[in-house]
Parts: C-alpha cells; sequence; structure tokens
C-alpha cells in the first residue's frame, strides 16, 4: 500500500483548484502514528469538495525516474503546474542537500548560498518541462 505525505493546494479566488501529493517510498510506524504519512483514500475522503469533480493525475518531472507527485486538480493551468513542479523540485533539493546544524551552516554559508541561487535557477528551468500523465476521474477512486 502506497503511503502519501506533503500536501500542498493552489487556490484561485479563494477556490481550491490543484492539490499536490508527495509519495513516500519508506514509511517507518513512527510517521504513520505521528500522522506525518496517511493513505491516498484518506486524503481523497478529506479533501475540498470541489476537487471530487476533478482529475487525478502523476507529476512527471525532469530527471526522476519514477513519478513521485500525484496532483489533483480541476483543470490547471501551465503557470499553476510549473509553480507546483517548482515546489516539488525545491524540496528534493532540499532533501538532497541536508545541511548539518546551524554550526555548520555558519563556518559554510557563502558555499550554501551559492549552491541554493544554483538549485533556484535549475528548478526554474526543470518545472518548465514538467508534464501530467495518466490522467483519470477522481471518482473512480471516491468511496
Amino acid at each position: 500500500m502506497r503511503k502519501f505525505t506533503s500536501i500542498s493546494k493552489s487556490k484561485y479566488d479563494e477556490t481550491v483548484t490543484a492539490m499536490m501529493v508527495i509519495v513516500s517510498k519508506e514509511v517507518t510506524p513512527r510517521e504513520i502514528k505521528r500522522r506525518r504519512v496517511v493513505a491516498l483514500q484518506e486524503i481523497l475522503n478529506d479533501m475540498p469538495i470541489v476537487l471530487r469533480d476533478g482529475t487525478i493525475s502523476w507529476l512527471v518531472l525532469e530527471g526522476e525516474e519514477e513519478p513521485s507527485t500525484l496532483i489533483i486538480h480541476t483543470g490547471i493551468s501551465m503557470e499553476d503546474l510549473a509553480l507546483l513542479a517548482r515546489v516539488r523540485l525545491m524540496k528534493i533539493a532540499r532533501e538532497k542537500l541536508r545541511i548539518g546544524g546551524l554550526f555548520f551552516i555558519l563556518l559554510n554559508f557563502d558555499k550554501i548560498k551559492k549552491e541554493s541561487d544554483n538549485i533556484i535557477k535549475e528548478t526554474k528551468e526543470q518545472a518548465k518541462q514538467s508534464k501530467l500523465v495518466n490522467s483519470e476521474p477522481v471518482a473512480h477512486y471516491l468511496r
């Protein structure tokens, strides 16, 4: 059973138009107990009503072998798709950097700042190449 976490929502005129759900590959009992990870069905049951008539799609990011992000949407513009892709790419980049404590950051601030600036530029370009695949109506998954 796949588990999901880290939900991001995109709003337009106070109406939710898209929700990003990140797939967790390795789930620990502690994450489940602390509710950091939940099943997709639970997310679908509790999502905003406006998205229930929407579509669920995999977000394919440049350089990603297997998609790790679902987008639940009611029609999404290319700008919104690029924004959600940038959010996901930045999260992936932060996970790769996993910097040590405050002392480490202070000693290496210039290097970390330069790397961060490069990552931001790269994610902007990569996000433009993202696409949605394997789209299906959300209704197929509702119980």
